[in-house]
């Protein structure tokens, strides 16, 4: 029975459909092939399951696969240093079936529907090659450029040319192939596909697939999970490259701090107070002064003397250190005085303290300024705060967009838009928010671990004191202690005073807040214009709450609404409306 003579897989004649339909009619008609012998180039499974419903049903099936050149490899030339062929040719011959195998097992991995039918189609192929009815063989004497599908027994035939055992090779290629029936040539084919089958050597692909269907432990799965996530965090670890005296702790998150900021050129390091965020930052900072790379901390006036002895004891002398109102202040950034050593392009890596004070995106002393201090040459970023989130959750977003530029940079952790993950966990309940939804961002971009942490998973840890002698890890449990003490001794009348400026029980207060609920003092009143009350509200609240906070932070917040409300009437006296901008710029940035 002859077959087919042409396929080249132009309008509807695909090899896929030229070979099965042969065999389809041969099978029919009960002259099926005693074996087909198969020579590919190259073999994925999604061409073998375009021709398996025919071919699995054949006796006997024999399968060569070689390696076939890229046209760069096959135009290669010998370079210094290679061997000598046959040596050279065959090296290459083998680097090119080690990466089929890969290629295979990407597809295996990645190319598949993983449905029942998906699954079942894979089972069979499986089933198949563990059949002692296949033969597989790999050819790695030389490159191999055969591809041929011969039909032995009494209706034998040959279909050769260029389509290698792929599912484009099949079916979507543009190919040439010529078939030979009852030509005495196919006793040649016959002969060379026997002498090349001796040559090769029989290879395994069965196993290939195998790992598909076997079965592990939730353990292992749980395991190899991490390795996928962190996997390659692990080549970091080489406790030599560390300087400074830490604990193992420690070191772990400088190594993870490395690897985030070596990702994505920022980190936040938020680990809970006391467990050392100023040591994991030096480690970081000793780094980049091995490099003679240039360091600019950023940190609260009132932790200079801190700072500076950490500096100091750890050999970190380089590192130039200015206050925000230092960095705001810059005449670089608008001030009026050079608080920086150098020009701000010169910095590579910013190292921020307390960074949860950057976390209001329109202060223009602080965010504003960091911002521009960002611009530019490529730079790395490191905050550190044990709060990333004080009021909203915005505050976290606000704090990672400073080394996240692009609201699509973590789509290869499945966010695809990170104000839009922002956007939909604000929309919920705090009380419904599942740690699940922020987790990715959280893990892709902070260094995190509380004391609970440590104490369960670093027990057995020991930490260094000042003078680098080890000790276990331990955290005191706070005693309060109860101090009385009679406050109208020492203020008479404070609280009745305090009373009557926020909320007196029986009169309008002195505070009136007129400058929060304008609408009050409309020489027409609209019915229509919204209410400021809630606002006012929640103003006296937030001040009630500074005064328990700190009589300080009380002291400076009503002094700069007092300057703010004088400003704004300077401002309406010359006939002009001040904006929100201008006006906390002329009150000095006072509370920021």
């Amino acid at each position: 029975m002859s077959g087919p003579r042409f396929v080249d897989n132009r309008e509807g004649n695909t090899f896929q459909k030229s070979i099965t339909g042969h065999l389809e009619a041969l099978r029919k008609a009960g002259e099926s092939p005693e074996e087909l012998c198969i020579a590919t180039g190259y073999f994925n499974a999604a061409g073998w399951l375009k021709v398996a419903e025919e071919a699995e049903q054949l006796e006997k099936v024999r399968l060569l696969i070689g390696a076939e050149p890229s046209p760069s490899e096959e135009m290669s030339l010998r370079q210094p240093g290679d061997p000598r062929e046959p040596e050279r040719t065959k090296q290459r011959v083998q680097g090119i079936l080690d990466s089929q195998v890969r290629g295979l097992k990407k597809e295996r991995d990645q190319g598949f529907d993983f449905h029942p039918e998906g699954f079942g189609r894979l089972k069979r192929l499986l089933e198949f090659f563990r059949s002692e009815r296949v033969e597989v063989r790999r050819y790695s004497e030389r490159f191999f450029h055969a591809k041929a599908w011969l039909l032995r027994g009494e209706n034998r035939g040959v279909l050769a040319g260029s389509s290698n055992l792929t599912a484009a090779g099949m079916a979507s290629n543009l190919e040439l192939n010529l078939g030979h029936y009852e030509d005495p040539v196919l006793e040649q084919v016959e002969k060379w596909y026997d002498e090349v089958w001796k040559e090769a050597t029989p290879f395994d692909l069965a196993e290939l697939y195998e790992v598909l269907f076997r079965e592990f432990s939730p353990w292992l799965i749980y395991l190899r999970v991490l390795w996928e996530l962190y996997g390659e965090e692990i080549g970091d670890e080489d406790e030599e490259d560390i300087g400074l005296t830490l604990a193992r702790f420690q070191k772990h998150g400088v190594w993870r701090a490395r690897h985030i900021l070596q990702e994505l050129g920022g980190v936040i390091v938020a680990d809970g107070v006391g467990l050392g965020k100023t040591f994991v930052a030096g480690a970081l900072m000793e780094e980049y002064e091995k490099r003679r790379q240039r360091i600019l901390l950023i940190r609260p006036a009132a932790l200079k003397g801190d700072w500076d002895g950490f500096l100091s004891r750890h050999f970190l002398g380089n590192v130039e250190a200015v206050s925000y109102q230092g960095l705001g202040n810059d005449v670089q950034f608008g001030g009026e005085r050079n608080h920086l050593k150098r020009l701000s392009d010169e910095y590579q890596l910013v190292v921020i303290d307390e960074a949860h004070n950057y976390r209001n995106p329109n202060t223009p002393t602080r965010a504003a300024v960091l911002r521009r201090l960002l611009r530019g040459p490529k730079r790395d970023l490191v905050l550190l705060t044990a709060t990333p989130v004080n009021n909203s959750l915005y505050d976290l977003y606000h704090l990672v967009s400073f080394f996240l530029k692009q609201d699509s940079r973590l789509m290869n952790k499945g966010i695809p838009r990170i104000k839009g993950l922002f956007d939909d966990a604000t929309q919920i309940d705090p009380g419904d928010l599942h740690p699940d939804l922020l987790y990715p961002l959280v893990d892709a971009t902070t260094v995190k671990r509380t004391r609970q942490f440590i104490r369960k998973h670093y027990s057995d840890d020991q930490i260094p004191d000042r003078d680098g002698v080890y000790g276990p890890i331990t955290f005191p449990k706070p005693v309060p202690q109860t101090v009385r003490y009679n406050l109208d001794e020492v203020l008479p009348g404070f609280f009745a005073d305090f009373a009557a400026a926020l909320m007196p029980p029986d009169r309008e207060p002195d505070l009136t807040m007129a400058r929060y609920q304008v609408e009050r003092y409309l020489l027409k009143p609209d019915t229509d214009t919204k209410d400021g009350t809630p606002l006012v509200g929640l103003l006296r609240s937030g001040l009630l709450k500074r005064f328990e906070s700190s009589a300080h932070a009380f002291a400076n917040t009503c002094r700069k609404m007092a300057v703010q409300h004088r400003l704004l009437l300077q401002a309406m006296d010359a006939g002009q409306v001040i904006t929100e901008k201008d006006l906390y710029k002329e009150s000095g940035g006072i509370g920021d």
